[in-house]
């Protein structure tokens, strides 16, 4: 009886050990696909690889990356079929926020070979300029009034795209965030010269990139994922993300 007793009481206790340590497996949206930071399989990426290692530190884990449209990733969320959205813009209602899992650095690019001197945003008014789509949205005050009134901007919905228009000469200046720009000139390498000498002009702040989910207590959680990971980070236990 007293060995029945134990083993019931041992058979107790690992089950709430075990229970201890469950996964909790939550999804997520972002708008479409960013490489490197998210690829089309939704399973990789800079991004991708930091979140994974935030969510680890509170035994959580990704689920499912739903890769879609800025409006339609919200509305996933705002919905409650989805946990969270990553890259979300600042004051959406009823979400609550984590501290910034990464931050982008948007900037300009231009080819050395035509020793343009770009010091301010002003400087951009009178060149021909492709930014990224909504750029004007999100670069500030200043750029927005210079590119409504430069003719020769305009916005792509194609980071690829600008890629080959800087390198091909077709405009003056991109406007792109610095890893997606080494990741599209290193894949274009083959199709056109993309090892003609650069020059980038960083004109911009870091832009955070924090993570909004409609449960506090998830966001919580997973703000204090991303702390501990920045901790060790900062001791040199892991290099750091961005």
């Amino acid at each position: 009886m007293r060995r029945l007793l134990l083993l019931s009481c041992f058979m107790l206790f690992s089950v709430k050990a075990l229970g201890n340590h469950t996964i909790d497996k939550r999804t997520f949206a972002v708008s479409n696909t960013i490489p490197p930071y998210f690829f089309a399989n939704g399973q990789s990426g800079i991004q991708y690889d930091r979140l994974t290692a935030a969510l680890a530190k509170q035994h959580m884990s990704i689920d499912h990356i739903y890769l879609s449209p800025n409006k339609r990733a919200i509305r996933q969320v705002l919905s409650k079929n989805v946990d969270c959205l990553i890259n979300a813009p600042d004051n959406l209602n009823d979400l609550y926020y984590t501290r910034s899992l990464i931050s982008y650095q948007n900037s300009v690019f231009t080819l050395a070979s035509k020793a343009i001197v770009i010091e301010n945003v002003n400087d951009l008014a009178s060149l021909s300029v492709m930014g990224f789509q909504n750029a004007t949205q999100y670069l500030g005050s200043a750029f927005y009034d210079m590119a409504k009134g430069n003719p020769k901007y305009g916005e792509s919905n194609s980071q690829r795209s600008q890629v080959m228009m800087l390198f091909s000469g077709r405009v003056d200046a991109i406007i792109l965030e610095r890893r997606i720009f080494d990741y599209y000139r290193n894949q274009l390498k083959f199709k056109l010269d993309t090892g003609l000498a650069t020059r980038e002009h960083p004109l911009f702040s870091q832009a955070p990139r924090k993570i909004a989910c409609y449960d506090k207590s998830l966001a919580e959680k997973i703000d204090l994922g991303i702390a501990q990971l920045e901790q060790e980070e900062a001791t040199g236990k892991l290099a750091p993300g961005g």
